[in-house]
């Protein structure tokens, strides 16, 4: 459960940062500098913990990624493969609660939600920003060279079906709604 808003803020502030440090030139604006440091998580407890962990070292990370072991590709931890399916490290779980915190700690517009793994469409982009993503990731599931174009693989339906399209087909796709699409 999260800590309440003002034990954040008072944690937060006990650590050396306040809400919106970076516009103001604090610590976190300075730590910039030496380079990002934008965890990859599967649950809301994580963000919790990561961002609490960096604020006791006096700086907030750039930015969070948020990758559900399910469309991972396997390199994120789930203890045990029956966890996999766990609601809790579902998007429409995972954003949302971690906004909340975020929220609470005052530092939702410092540490902005980038949502990674499955997403395929122009409805999964806007399903995961209207759930809290300030962006996404779109990574292990492309695969491509220049003469090809980028095609998907993994689990779940592909944009083109079996065929391999170019790079400006895909952003295309991913960028106009379904109905509206004539690809």
């Amino acid at each position: 459960m999260p800590a309440a808003p003002s034990d954040l803020a008072q944690r937060l502030a006990a650590c050396g940062l306040r809400p919106s440090a970076a516009a103001a030139g604090g610590a976190h604006a300075a730590a910039r500098g030496a380079g990002r440091l934008i965890p990859i998580l599967s649950d809301a407890r994580g963000v919790q913990l990561i961002v609490m962990k960096w604020a006791r070292k006096k700086r907030l990370t750039d930015a969070i990624v948020i990758e559900p072991p399910r469309v991972a590709g396997g390199h994120l931890g789930a203890a045990r493969v029956a966890d996999l399916n766990d609601p809790r490290f579902d998007f429409h779980n995972v954003l949302p609660q971690s906004r909340v915190f975020l929220h609470a700690a005052g530092i939702e517009k410092d540490i902005p939600l980038i949502a990674a793994g499955g997403i395929r469409s122009f409805e999964d982009i806007a399903r995961l920003q209207s759930l809290g993503a300030a962006a996404v990731q779109l990574a292990a599931a492309l695969r491509g060279d220049v003469k090809k174009g980028l095609f998907f693989r993994g689990a779940g339906a592909l944009p083109f079906g079996p065929q391999i399209r170019s790079v400006r087909d895909l952003l295309e796709r991913l960028l106009t709604p379904s109905a509206a699409w004539a690809g």
